[in-house]
C-alpha cells in the first residue's frame, strides 16, 4: 500500500490532521440562533450540548462554540429538530 505524498512528507498523523483541517475549513458551518424565533425549549442544547446552551436569564438558546459544529457533528440535527426553525447554519 502506498501512502499519498502529503502523508509521507509530513508523517501519517500530521497528514491526517491537515487533511481534516482543510476539509473543515472548506465546509465550515457556523450556527446562528434567531432569538426572535427561539421559544427556549432546549432541544438544541439536549441534542448538541457542545455547541448550544439554554441561557437561563433570557430563556433562549445561544451558541457557546461557533467552531463546534465541525467537531461535534450535531448542529444539523439540532437545526432540523428545532420546532420553530430558529437555528440556521451559515
Amino acid at each position: 500500500m502506498t501512502l499519498p505524498d502529503e502523508f509521507v512528507k509530513f508523517g501519517v498523523c500530521y497528514g491526517v490532521f491537515e487533511k481534516v483541517k482543510s476539509i473543515g475549513e472548506e465546509g465550515k458551518m457556523t450556527p446562528v440562533v434567531d432569538e426572535e424565533k427561539c421559544i427556549g425549549c432546549g432541544s438544541c442544547a439536549d441534542i448538541c450540548p457542545a455547541v448550544f446552551l439554554l441561557n437561563e436569564e433570557n430563556e433562549k438558546a445561544e451558541v457557546i462554540d461557533e467552531d463546534g459544529c465541525d467537531i461535534a457533528g450535531c448542529c444539523e440535527a439540532a437545526a432540523e429538530n428545532c420546532p420553530v426553525e430558529a437555528i440556521t447554519l451559515e
